[in-house]
């Protein structure tokens, strides 16, 4: 780019940030400075299946010649990339891409791809997520006062920031797929499904209940839940510092303890005197005011409708086991209340908007699924749609006209 001071073809981006955009000349150091267009991006969470099917259409090893199916999914990542690169959405990765994508043989090229749709863009830990809406939401029950703000904070969730300038050039380091990890995931995902398996059996067998009754449990074993697991650990942490040698994994305490960590921190910030703290934990776990935490009211009525469902399929061959999985449903709970759109599984969406759930559950998300692909891809049309002519323009300037166009790289 020619300099306007010296004329010679040396003026280059140098700094872009929300706050300036700069432009040096590295002859002259003639300077041009301008204000960026404020961001204000989608937050946007593609399940592990969406990231898979598109791998199989970008991966040469994996794509199938007589597979139609890759089609849709080549076009939507197409479309992602573009709109990531107008700098109108992210893609974030979480916790759940890594746990899912670890069981695969091809978790290098999977995670290549998700690394590179979110910009290094990511949840933060499922359990700080959730330990967090505890610690905001007990706040509120000490001071009386809504913690909304801080709770649904998409910025106290991510581990960047959601509105950040791209640089030109990305830089994706991953390491090698590790087999041994694989098998611990495998194992672990299948020990959650075994669980919600014998709930799920246990359910069919029971007398049969209504949506409503299902869901009061699971309000209620909140608290209860989070007490029994602290009392277990400590019996088996007694019993382990009193062995000889001392049993280390005894030791590790379970995400409850989090829980109840922060409860205490909240109260104790806001002048519970220490002697109260262990009655107003207890007094608040027990109250129907934890219904409202994010991912407790969420989580609830998943297991509440897959307990109706189990009660009202009771003694019929045709509902064997849950129609979904553990980690969807605290999947489900994790995202639904901070991202502007989420594209899930058919089995997820069918639980969401059909009957007992339909219209019972609010959450931030506009949900979308791989059985409603031209629903989704009309939304990412509008989102493009939204752009100003200026924002769509500084982005040329900066980046150049080609930048938008989508990638035609290949993830091995």
């Amino acid at each position: 780019m020619t300099c306007p001071q010296c004329g010679k073809a040396r003026l280059e981006n140098r700094t872009l940030n929300e706050f300036l955009f700069q432009r040096t000349c590295k002859s002259c150091s003639y300077s041009i400075d301008r204000t960026p267009p404020p961001l204000n991006k989608k937050l946007i969470y593609l399940d592990q299946f969406a990231y898979s099917m598109m791998l199989k259409t970008l991966n040469p090893n994996l794509r199938s010649a007589n597979d139609a199916r890759g089609e849709p999914y080549l076009k939507l990542f197409q479309r992602l990339d573009s709109l990531r690169k107008l700098h109108l959405i992210v893609c974030p990765d979480s916790s759940y891409h890594h746990i899912e994508s670890g069981t695969w043989e091809h978790e290098t090229a999977v995670r290549r791809l998700t690394d590179f749709l979110s910009a290094g863009v990511s949840f933060h830990d499922a359990n700080f997520i959730r330990t967090s809406q505890v610690y905001y939401h007990a706040i509120g029950y000490i001071t009386k006062a809504c913690q909304d703000k801080d709770i649904y904070d998409v910025e106290n969730v991510l581990r960047d920031r959601l509105n950040c300038w791209l640089p030109l050039m990305q830089v994706i380091c991953l390491t090698a797929h590790d087999m041994e990890l694989a098998t611990v995931l495998r194992s672990e995902l299948k020990a959650k499904d075994t669980a919600l398996g014998k709930l799920f059996a246990r359910w069919k067998t029971d007398a049969p209940k209504t949506f409503d009754e299902f869901l009061e449990i699971e309000f209620n074993d909140f608290g209860t839940t989070i007490a029994n697991s602290i009392g277990r650990h400590l019996k088996r942490r007694t019993e382990a510092l009193h062995a000889i040698p001392i049993n280390l994994d005894a030791l590790h305490p379970p995400r409850e303890w989090d829980y109840a960590i922060n409860i205490r921190r909240a109260f104790q910030k806001h002048g519970v005197p220490e002697d109260e703290l262990g009655p107003k934990a207890v007094e608040y776990l027990c109250s129907s005011d934890t219904r409202t935490i994010p991912f407790n009211n969420i989580e609830s009525h998943l297991f509440a409708a897959i307990g109706y469902q189990a009660s009202s399929f009771k003694g019929k061959a045709e509902q064997k086991k849950s129609p979904v999985g553990m980690t969807d449903i605290q999947m489900l709970g994790v995202i639904l209340p901070y991202v502007d759109a989420a594209f899930i599984d058919n089995k997820c969406y069918n639980l969401l908007t059909q009957k007992p759930l339909q219209g019972r559950l609010t959450y931030k998300a506009k949900i979308f699924c791989s059985a409603k692909m031209s629903n989704f891809m009309k939304y990412l049309d509008e989102i493009e749609a939204s752009a100003s002519p200026e924002h769509i323009a500084f982005i040329g300037d900066v980046y150049g006209e080609a930048w938008k166009k989508p990638s035609n790289r290949t993830f091995v």
